[in-house]
């Protein structure tokens, strides 16, 4: 009875056990942070992380040796990295700009690396360039490279020989180009006293011969080119007259954004310069969000009137500044910030986040904004200092918040101003605190924030560079 039903229903078994299989093949079991990537740098001093095994222990050291050579020879940092996948990150790009900025590739303040990145689960190449590199390779030039170098070979098989072929390509194009001076030849064997003086020709017929030879130059090829550099000097002056001028029509509204440029107003109909209304009567014109606009010193009125053409109205010039924001409901800059709260505190691994209350000053509308706050640096190249001096911050240790209208970071020889953060250089100390509310202030003896053999330099990316599917 047994061997019956196991005939019988052996073919649906059989079905069933190899649909579980594929199932369970096909279920991910492979996910990879940035953290779990070796840092060449730290582990043996290289430049490669081979994580799937796409490269030979002779590629590996030919890769580790062009970009020793090349980072001795301008200090530019590329950093060769082969993962089996780069989930969960949303996308490859946005894992190699991660980790890109987690490793710091390139040398501080330069910004001068770039991260070589083959995801095998993926099929995807990104070449992640810090901001520095960008004005040698572009990311259009990066993409060409990839794609006429790199994927014709993936897409052989040959792994080994598209990431060399890359390497190469982005290494031709980094080298320092060593002009060589032309040097002007001489000959030894000749001396000023040896040349012989060849005596002024007396004849008086060779100036009637000159005079003849100049007359036509002069008329058909000096003054014709003296009249075309005044005519260009000319226009030149008119252009940067009209540039000084403003035309307007009689009446209307013209709105102009910051930068602008208070010029003199002239009537497009007529011509005529245009005069300046007064004040009050401007004022008179105004709706209520654009008198607010005004109050807060985000946008200026002035009114222009052509006496001859429309000697009763009016064009109003707005000029819009970069002081508020823009209300959907007003439809002008009334909206200004309210206050700033740090979300995500910014380590030296991994950037912040800061969010903007912002409220318009005529009617209800708010909203609210995300900002980044750049990560700091590392405690061997710079310090990290407080400012528990300012009178405008607030500070939470345990829960790790800040309420804040103003706050700083401090780090080496690079300073970023900006309306809610600023980072000023610091020499010699950083400060630091943890969860016991304690202060812990560590002395370092360096003379500038560059990298040592044992790490990258603490460049930075903006996500410049480019990627391609194979």
């Amino acid at each position: 009875m047994k061997k019956q039903f196991f005939h019988r229903y052996q073919v649906l078994i059989f079905a069933i056990s190899l649909i579980i299989t594929l199932i369970i093949a096909n279920i991910p079991t492979h996910a990879l942070t940035v953290n779990q990537v070796p840092n060449p740098r730290q582990q043996n001093g290289g430049w490669v992380t081979d994580m799937v095994d796409m490269l030979s222990p002779q590629a590996e050291n030919q890769l580790n040796q062009m970009i020793s050579n090349l980072e001795k020879q301008n200090g530019t940092e590329i950093a060769i990295v082969t993962v089996p996948t780069t989930k969960p990150e949303s996308t490859p790009k946005a894992f190699t700009t991660k980790l890109f900025n987690t490793w710091g590739i390139g040398k501080q303040g330069k910004n001068n690396g770039i991260l070589f990145l083959v995801s095998k689960g993926d099929r995807r190449t990104e070449i992640e360039t810090g901001k520095g590199i960008t004005k040698i390779l572009s990311n259009a030039k990066v993409s060409g490279i990839i794609k006429q170098q790199v994927t014709p070979q993936f897409k052989k098989g040959n792994f080994e020989a598209g990431i060399l072929a890359g390497t190469k390509f982005l290494i031709k194009e980094l080298e320092t180009n060593i002009v060589k001076q032309p040097q002007t030849a001489v000959n030894p064997q000749v001396s000023n006293s040896e040349v012989d003086e060849q005596p002024f020709n007396q004849n008086p017929y060779i100036h009637i011969f000159w005079v003849l030879l100049i007359l036509p130059v002069w008329k058909f090829i000096v003054l014709p080119v003296t009249r075309s550099i005044s005519n260009f000097f000319g226009n030149i002056g008119k252009f940067f007259g009209n540039l000084s001028k403003d035309n307007l029509s009689p009446s209307g509204v013209t709105r102009r954004k910051w930068p602008y440029f208070k010029k003199k107003a002239y009537c497009k109909q007529c011509s005529k310069p245009m005069e300046e209304v007064e004040a009050s009567e401007v004022e008179s014109v105004l709706t209520e969000p654009q008198k607010v606009a005004k109050k807060i010193d985000s946008t200026e009125f002035i009114g222009w009137r052509c006496p001859d053409c429309s000697p009763d109205g009016m064009h109003l010039l707005i000029l819009q500044s970069y002081k508020a924001s823009n209300c959907p409901t007003c439809n002008e800059l009334t909206v200004t910030d309210i206050r700033t709260k740090v979300i995500k505190r910014a380590t030296r691994k991994s950037s912040g986040i800061a969010r903007k209350w912002q409220e318009c000053q005529c009617c209800d509308y708010s909203t609210t904004k995300d900002i980044t706050i750049p990560k700091l640096s590392t405690p061997n190249s710079s310090g990290f200092k407080s400012s528990r001096n300012h009178s405008a911050t607030h500070i939470h240790f345990h829960n790790h918040d800040y309420d804040s209208d103003d706050y700083s970071f401090e780090s080496c020889d690079n300073s970023y101003d900006s309306e809610d953060y600023s980072f000023e250089s610091s020499d010699d100390s950083y400060d630091s605190y943890d969860s016991d509310d304690s202060y812990e202030t560590t002395s370092y003896d360096t003379e500038d924030c560059s990298s040592d053999d044992s790490d990258f330099g603490g460049g930075e990316s903006d996500g410049d560079g480019g990627g391609d599917d194979w």
